[in-house]
């Protein structure tokens, strides 16, 4: 049995996981922020919202979107979806020609896989979460998974009313069939057999846009979408994906979630940016911290001025002069004399700039930016 210690320990594979695991390992959390669930002899393991947070992202975080293992020996289960990111997240990009472009559903992942004779259902980090109780009671109206070879993980998209995250769909209710990939080695089925499958099973599958083949292509077809359409999974021929996801769909996103540029204003002002920040969307992150760095940039400049002009009051000696100051400073800094006399007086520059730097900017009456 491995000791405790994950000194020295490092995970590249899912084969590497399936060792440890066969080892009895269990200090998971010591290689990545990763929690794991156990059910019956089954271990799931899943990313954590500090993984999300932090961003490094190493390998066993990647895999940890719902991988399941056999917990006994080893045994792959289920192989869901790696980690995959959205276009241009962090630098990244990808080189390789396009495959395919499907739609990009906006719902719950859904884990199916084949254990003990029977197909199941999870979400990534539960065995029993609302949308798996809802998707494990569609998988038994259909009949025709048991045609379905056993080494399959299927990965659908949960669509139903009371599962809604931004997209109205209008009543819509199904399980629509994502990807499928052996769980052994990670291969991906191709659409052909995707569209195979799904036509077997009686389930619907996400867009397929043959005509999509470009980058450019990608980003033209997103300026045409409407808020009721997420955007796009683009799968490269090197085996990556990336999401491209529309700006009607990040705005309604931004709404229902209530971020807008007065609550970076808050947070700023409060000392509260990296707790609001641990709960950001990863999508709405970037603009999240552009926001910030704005507000911050500007309490910073406002405060550099201010502090430049005392010195220049200071040389010319009206500073010990309160009604020569008056004057001085109507004259020479008329925009900021109500700064000046806070700072003469050792009061916070702070909350005055909070209150009026950012009042005619679109967004800091936390209405909707454009």
């Amino acid at each position: 049995m491995i000791e405790q210690s994950s000194q020295n320990l490092t995970i590249e594979t899912v084969e590497d996981v399936s060792r440890l695991v066969r080892a009895g390992f269990s200090d998971w959390a010591a290689l990545g922020d990763v929690r794991v669930a156990r059910d019956g002899d089954l271990l799931m393991f899943a990313y954590t919202p500090a993984a999300q947070y932090a961003a490094r992202w190493n390998a066993f975080e990647r895999m940890s979107r719902g991988l399941i293992l056999d917990a006994t020996t080893g045994a792959v289960v289920a192989r869901p979806f790696d980690k995959f990111y959205n276009w241009g997240e962090g630098g990244r990009t990808a080189d390789a020609p396009i495959d395919y472009v499907m739609e990009k559903m906006d719902g719950s992942l859904i884990i199916c896989f084949h254990h003990r004779g029977q197909w199941r259902a999870a979400t990534r980090g539960s065995f029993t979460s609302d949308q798996a109780r809802w998707a494990n009671e569609r998988l038994a109206r259909l009949p025709a998974l048991a045609d379905v070879p056993a080494h399959w993980t299927l990965l659908f998209e949960a669509v139903y009313p009371e599962n809604r995250i931004v997209v109205d769909y209008r009543g819509r209710a199904d399980l629509y069939l994502l990807a499928m990939r052996r769980r052994e080695t990670g291969e991906y089925a191709p659409p052909d057999l995707l569209r195979q499958t799904a036509a077997a099973l009686g389930v619907p599958m996400p867009v397929l846009y043959d005509q999509l083949d470009t980058i450019d292509g990608i980003h033209r077809a997103l300026e045409g979408m409407t808020a009721d359409e997420e955007g796009f999974v683009a799968v490269f021929k090197d085996g990556r994906r990336f999401k491209f996801k529309s700006a009607a769909y990040l705005e309604l996103h931004k709404l229902v979630f209530g971020l807008t540029f007065r609550a970076a204003i808050d947070a700023v002002q409060t000392g509260k940016v990296e707790d609001v920040r641990r709960i950001v969307p990863e999508e709405l992150r970037a603009e999240f911290d552009g926001w910030v760095a704005e507000v911050e940039g500007r309490v910073a400049e406002v405060k550099a001025t201010v502090n430049a002009a005392l010195a220049e009051a200071e040389v010319a000696g009206v500073r010990g002069d309160r009604k020569a100051f008056a004057l001085w400073a109507a004259a020479t800094y008329p925009a900021l004399r109500f700064y000046l006399f806070a700072a003469l007086d050792g009061k916070p520059l702070e909350p005055i700039i909070f209150r009026t730097e950012f009042k005619d900017r679109d967004g800091a009456d936390g209405s909707p930016l454009r």
